[in-house]
């Protein structure tokens, strides 16, 4: 028999209409006798007038560990929902926060195995109140499963999926847009809980408040001693754009963690940067696209102390575009970076400052404001045991003509190879900016420069400042 929605009555027009409580009572039925529980029937409200939450809860209760519950097309307005491990929830519908709200969307803790596909999940931005909650909440998840969904309109300072203590968790292929932070992986500040093995991939992130990625041991603050505790992060092939700190945070305590092939774009916004690596060991930065960074103190890469020396990071072939400094790196302890293209930054393309034990190789530096590379101090130690190798370091010194200069090396480093780097510039007469190739300033010490390029800047190829006797300088090519 065919019912007309309209009139709830049969379709040849002269049976008896159906009342709300009998349909209700028909879709319910329906739904039990089918392997997957559709979010239908009597409490459940898919116009999003009213709050559903007891009746999808039961709902879902209902569905069983291991069950699926579909979420037909509509809004349904909750909060707190919980599933259960096994649990596998897809759909069309909208699960949106009720408007005064303060809680999470969804939460979880201790569960196994959940999936979520397909879904939006809409945090009522502007008429919820919730100040530190999120779309998805979950507490020490097991292969949490989040796919395909959209992430919509959460409250500022809300991330839209949070996931603290995850194993194995994964976010892929959502859609991200108007919300507090995008993702945040870790741990609660003091937490001794296993976080590792997250994926976070695939992903179209923009017009974030905060961080689109945020990866640390301690969430929710900024001080505390480094465990390692957040292990094999993957943050990879996502879109990320207009943010208001740094688009990627790799934050304290952070191991082994892989950001590879984002493509990242500020949109003209002043942001901090774009990659910001805090108290990790054995990071790799590897084949992001990183364009648009603007404002002051703004860096496109950036690797800095909070609580503790980062420790073995990589940094390659990534191309950096923008910012006061393209990629800088400070208290740092053994550092690799190699075929990175760093252009137009506002100040020095690459800053390294109190980095020990570094390599650099094969990189292209150009177009930069102030100097190509900078080795030295700027507040601290100086750099110390580094190797610059190969390297393609020309037309600098942009923002004020025959002030800067292809290489800088600032006083008290020590133990610094220059060999086979070509630091000139390239232009005709009068359209020369780069100063000297490459600057030894006073008192560094134990320094070796050798085999470079250094033709065609508007001063000296070399301007060696130091009267150590404890160097080399041989076979170079000068005008």
């Amino acid at each position: 028999m065919v019912y007309n929605r309209q009139t709830w009555a049969d379709g040849a027009g002269g049976g008896t209409p159906i009342s709300a409580a009998r349909l209700n009572s028909m879709e319910d039925g329906i739904a039990a006798a089918l392997p997957t529980t559709v979010i239908a029937g009597s409490g459940i409200d898919p116009t999003g007038t009213s709050d559903s939450s007891s009746a999808m809860q039961a709902k879902i209760t209902a569905a069983g560990v291991n069950g699926t519950v579909y979420f037909p097309p509509g809004t349904y307005r909750t909060t707190g929902l919980a599933p259960l491990s096994g649990q596998t929830w897809t759909g069309p519908g909208v699960i949106q926060r009720t408007a005064g709200s303060t809680a999470s969307i969804v939460v979880g803790t201790d569960l196994a195995d959940v999936t979520f596909t397909g879904l939006t999940f809409d945090g009522s931005r502007g008429a919820a109140t919730a100040t530190s909650n999120s779309g998805v909440f979950f507490v020490r998840a097991t292969r949490p499963r989040i796919v395909n969904c959209t992430f919509r309109n959460m409250p500022v300072n809300n991330a839209a999926v949070e996931l603290r203590g995850s194993v194995g968790g994964l976010v892929h292929g959502c859609n991200f847009t108007n919300v507090g932070y995008g993702v945040i992986v870790g741990l609660a500040f003091g937490s001794t809980d296993a976080c590792h093995d997250n994926r976070i991939t695939g992903n179209w992130i923009t017009g974030t408040d905060l961080n689109p990625v945020f990866v640390t041991e301690n969430v929710g603050t900024a001080v505390g001693a480094v465990s390692y505790r957040v292990q094999n992060t993957v943050i990879a092939n996502n879109v990320i754009q207009g943010w208001g700190d740094a688009g990627i945070e790799a934050g304290s305590g952070c191991v082994r963690t892989v950001i590879a092939g984002n493509t990242m774009d500020s949109g003209g916004g002043a942001v901090a940067s774009a990659i910001l690596i805090r108290d990790n060991n054995w990071t790799t930065v590897t084949g992001n696209h990183v364009i648009g960074i603007t404002g002051t103190n703004s860096r496109g890469i950036i690797a800095v102390e909070l609580n503790d020396y980062t420790r073995n990071l990589t940094i390659s072939d990534n191309l950096v575009s923008g910012g006061q400094y393209g990629i800088y790196v400070g208290r740092v302890v053994g550092l690799t970076m190699s075929g990175n293209q760093v252009t137009a930054a506002t100040s020095d393309g690459v800053a390294l400052t109190n980095v020990t034990g570094f390599t650099l190789t094969g990189n292209r530096v150009w177009l930069n404001g102030g100097n190509g590379v900078t080795v030295g101090v700027f507040n601290g130690t100086s750099s110390t045991n580094g190797t610059l190798t190969g390297n393609n370091v020309h037309d600098n010194s942009t923002a004020i003509t025959n002030t800067f200069d292809g290489i800088s090396v600032l006083a008290s480093s020590t133990d610094v190879v220059m060999t086979a780097n070509a630091c000139k510039d390239t232009r005709a007469s009068g359209s020369k900016t780069q100063r000297y190739g490459i600057t030894v300033t006073a008192s560094v010490v134990n320094y070796v420069v050798t085999n470079n390029n250094v033709m065609g800047n508007l001063g000296v190829g070399i301007n060696d400042l130091s009267a150590t006797a404890s160097k080399v300088k041989s076979g170079n090519l000068t005008d």
